[in-house]
């Protein structure tokens, strides 16, 4: 990968020499009077303009070959793993892990409710607190029915 840091160097380089060339005319008033360029700009111009050209396109050329390079060795340092097929003991690893999350989810969302509640006895019925408390509470509903449907499934990965 070394190789390729002189020559992709030494391309932008060349194209900031070209853009410095392109500018330097004007920077240094090499123009007549009248806006009409004069042959030391129109030189430097153009000379510039192909310069920026030729790096830009040599640039990429050697980006090009490096981009490719990098995938290759991308391929041969990580191959693609197969996954292995679950087994019984995994689905039910799977299924007590649901089950402390459906535990956890729902003692954060009574916490809520519970908050809820007092906020909307302490603000005298807010109409947002209300809401919350009725997702709350539909929230604290669902989880057994989604807890059930999983398991009809016959499946233990996934929420329904």
């Amino acid at each position: 990968m070394q190789k390729y840091l002189w020559p992709i160097s030494a391309m932008m380089a060349a194209v900031l020499a070209g853009v410095a060339l392109m500018v330097s005319p004007f920077a240094m008033h090499l123009n007549r009077a009248g806006g009409a360029w004069s042959h030391a700009t129109e030189a430097m111009f153009w000379s510039g303009l192909f310069m920026v050209v030729l790096g830009m396109a040599s640039g990429g050329l050697w980006q090009r070959d490096l981009a490719n390079q990098v995938r290759t060795a991308e391929a041969r340092i990580h191959p693609v793993p197969e996954r292995p097929e679950p087994t019984a003991d995994d689905t039910t690893a799977e299924t007590a892990v649901e089950d402390n999350w459906d535990r956890e989810l729902a003692k954060l969302a009574e916490a809520v409710l519970e908050d809820l509640r007092a906020e909307t006895v302490r603000t005298g019925g807010n109409y947002r607190a209300e809401e919350l408390e009725k997702v709350a509470s539909a929230l604290l509903r669902d989880l057994p029915e989604q807890k059930s449907s999983r398991t009809e499934s016959g499946r233990g990965g996934g929420f329904a």
